[in-house]
């Protein structure tokens, strides 16, 4: 028979039960729902193929309703408890360990309240990946929200626990009223939470679908779960310093600069840290500017004649253009040069180079002869010796170069 007390958390285990008794695998997900608190008897419609996305849906919003219910409870409890202690946290004479001790009783609503909210963000991703052809693009939207806001707590949450473990308090504030205010301040991001799922679990069925990597548009470009993950996991999104620093030696002191095609902007935001450049980022991701607090202007850049509120001396495009649609590359080089006074710094992946969402690779050569073709603007061999010499990334070593106007400088 199956192991009684498996749970799904012992994922070790799952292959096994799945070669020798995949019914296993349903008990499993049923044991961590029940353990999660949400309410039994649903979960056996997220693994039957034959259920209808409404049955689905209908599902996992009795477990949204469950956790709502409860993490409403669970924060009335904790403000009313919070309320209770805080008068005896404002006694001087209140030793420190007493003063730990009471504020300690905090701890365990909110700790309760993480774990239930992040259940079922969990639920809503082995959802996701069970029942792909009920999950369109505005779902998976919401969800990836929901899994940054739910992150975000338990960043919180793990801050508090280090001054907890370090200092006997929930934060480094002298303050005792705003040592407690860290802990409590949770319930915004958890509750931010909640209701992304809901929104996204009342899409379910209803927008596009599109089963395979929702990072890219059919016609290459990036959508918006790709920042979305750059600000979960910022350690695992490219930036060629070798490529900035060079970009410093080349242009003057107070240049103006525009990454095209810049995502969440880190090119440009590099730059302008130095303070030795004037740096700006646009791209054509759906709702760019608020996702990046204003970082990146949002703008399509197959827009034939596409102006925007000035033009810049040099325009950065890196790795872009391999995104760009065949019909729509002329329109775009030439958007480079209309806002290029000076000069063109691009890379263009070649055939080669793997990568999600290219669907206008080219060889080098090829490439270098389209830039030339449609911008007027000629290479730079010096300064393109010089790029490629300094990547720190091999696919933009490759193929980057320097393009500039005729006659606003010497070409080597």
């Amino acid at each position: 028979g199956c192991l009684r007390s498996m749970r799904l958390r012992s994922v070790l285990l799952l292959p096994l039960l799945l070669v020798v008794r995949p019914e296993c695998v349903l008990s499993a997900v049923e044991g961590w729902a029940s353990d999660s608190g949400f309410p039994s008897g649903s979960y056996r419609v997220l693994d039957d193929p034959e259920a209808s996305c409404d049955a689905v849906a209908e599902a996992l919003m009795l477990s949204v309703n469950a956790v709502g219910a409860e993490l409403t409870a669970l924060k009335d409890t904790t403000f009313a408890l919070a309320g209770d202690i805080g008068p005896l946290l404002l006694d001087p004479g209140l030793p420190h360990t007493a003063r730990a001790n009471i504020s300690s009783s905090l701890f365990p609503p909110v700790s309760a309240s993480v774990r239930l909210v992040w259940s079922l963000v969990e639920l809503s991703a082995y959802t996701s990946m069970k029942r792909q052809t009920c999950i369109g693009q505005v779902v998976r939207e919401g969800l990836h929200r929901a899994l940054l806001s739910s992150a975000e707590a338990i960043r919180q949450l793990v801050g508090c626990m280090w001054h907890m473990v370090n200092l006997g308090s929930f934060g480094d504030y002298g303050s005792p009223h705003r040592n407690l205010q860290l802990l409590l301040g949770l319930f915004p991001a958890l509750f931010e939470s909640l209701n992304l799922v809901s929104d996204a679990v009342q899409q379910i069925g209803i927008d596009s679908i599109s089963i395979g990597n929702a990072a890219h548009e059919p016609e290459g470009m990036f959508t918006n779960t790709v920042v979305l993950y750059r600000k979960l996991f910022p350690e695992r999104a490219h930036l060629d310093k070798g490529i900035l620093r060079t970009i410093l030696r080349l242009l003057p002191m107070d240049s103006s600069l525009c990454d095209f095609g810049g995502l969440d902007g880190r090119y440009a935001l590099w730059l302008n840290d130095t303070g030795l450049v004037e740096a700006y980022a646009v791209d054509g991701i759906r709702g760019i500017f608020e996702l990046t607090d204003g970082a990146v202007m949002e703008a399509d850049l197959t827009t034939p004649n596409l102006t925007l509120w000035r033009q810049f001396d040099c325009v950065l495009s890196l790795e872009v253009a391999e995104h760009i649609p065949k019909q729509h590359e002329r329109v775009f080089l030439e958007n480079l040069a209309r806002h290029a006074r000076e000069c063109l710094i691009v890379s263009w992946a070649l055939p080669e180079t793997l990568g999600e969402g290219h669907v206008n690779s080219m060889s080098e050569e090829e490439s270098h002869r389209r830039v030339v073709e449609v911008t007027g603007f000629v290479r730079d061999d010096t300064a393109t010796k010089m790029l490629r010499e300094s990547a720190e990334i091999e696919w933009i070593a490759s193929t980057v170069a320097m393009y500039v106007k005729p006659n606003s400088r010497s070409d080597v």
